[in-house]
């Protein structure tokens, strides 16, 4: 089974995935303005690249810091589809348990 870092970095990469050129860019702009995570590593990081540096920076805050970034450059959709996905996860986690 994979551990809860590892599946929030593959919900959080498929999120980003949904969003176009344009609000990736956005999304990273925020990200280097309200993240501890290094402008430099941010610059040229791809989706999953950025993905993992959320949940590395952020074990166990990437989600949540996500939801936030994506509040903040207008997709509520897509910070509410992250949630959702994350607590459907999480549910099925506990029923394997």
């Amino acid at each position: 089974m994979l551990s809860v870092p590892a599946v929030h970095k593959i919900i959080i990469n498929k999120t980003l995935n949904e969003l176009k050129s344009e609000e990736f860019e956005d999304f990273k702009f925020s990200l280097k303005q309200t993240s501890d995570i290094p402008t430099s590593q941010l610059e040229n990081a791809t989706r999953r690249e950025t993905a993992e540096l959320l949940v590395q920076n952020y074990p166990q805050g990437a989600v949540d810091f996500t939801v936030q970034t994506l509040k903040g450059i207008q997709r509520n959709d897509l910070a509410t589809r992250l949630s959702q996905n994350v607590q459907e996860t999480n549910w099925i986690r506990t029923l394997r348990l």
